[in-house]
């Protein structure tokens, strides 16, 4: 475990409400959708829901920061777990044909020597107890974009335009609804920039499922 049960209910567990369209926490409960997704609809309606399991602050920021850097076998565990126990029912209801992670460039893959995003998604199906839900890896990243955490909102968008593309040989074979993995979303436009992709080839339903929830630039 990456923390003692005792710790557990000091996480900063993202708790309903929350914004029906991207999973960030809400003031009020007669709220559907946060200001960033009222704003931004033309970006938030590329996808059709997500869930957050946790802020990014305090040990889960740690968390994170391990995970990203080391791709430990605990830590990935840890998250695909609390994202699927604390969104069982999120889950079921999207019922996904299959979990497909956001993909890195090869080369910051290949000098990172793993995408954790992969890891997670791997992790997320083995922790998912009702049916089999395997992880197809539809998506590439064609473009070795400017790191995101350096830029606006606008700007990450901008600089993620055109940047993933489909795997050729999965054109033939679309799923219905995906569930996208990330580790962390924070304006959503590289969650925003895949699922644009996948809905322009035919896939009907995208959601998303991240471990964390970041309001600021990481």
């Amino acid at each position: 475990m990456l923390v003692h049960k005792e710790c557990e209910k000091n996480l900063a567990v993202i708790e309903e409400p929350f914004c029906k369209r991207c999973g960030k926490p809400l003031l009020e409960e007669t709220e559907e959708y946060c200001e960033s997704c009222r704003e931004d609809r033309k970006k938030s309606e590329l996808w059709d829901s997500g869930r957050c399991a946790f802020s990014y602050q305090g040990e889960i920021a740690s968390a994170v920061l391990r995970m990203k850097q080391y791709g430990t076998k605990e830590t990935i565990a840890f998250f695909a777990h609390q994202m699927v126990g604390l969104h069982m029912s999120y889950l079921l209801h999207l019922h996904p044909d299959c979990i497909v992670p956001v993909p890195l460039h090869p080369f910051k893959k290949r000098q990172r020597g793993f995408n954790q995003a992969e890891l997670l998604a791997e992790a997320v199906s083995e922790a998912f107890p009702v049916y089999e839900l395997p992880v197809r890896s539809l998506l590439k990243k064609t473009i070795r974009t400017a790191e995101q955490k350096t830029l606006s909102g606008a700007e990450r968008k901008r600089n993620l335009a055109h940047a993933f593309r489909l795997e050729e040989a999965c054109m033939d074979q679309l799923p219905s609804v995906v569930l996208l993995i990330d580790d962390v979303f924070t304006t959503g436009s590289t969650l925003a920039a895949c699922a644009a992709v996948l809905k322009k080839q035919g896939v009907k339903q995208v959601g998303f499922l991240c471990a964390c929830l970041s309001e600021g630039e990481l």
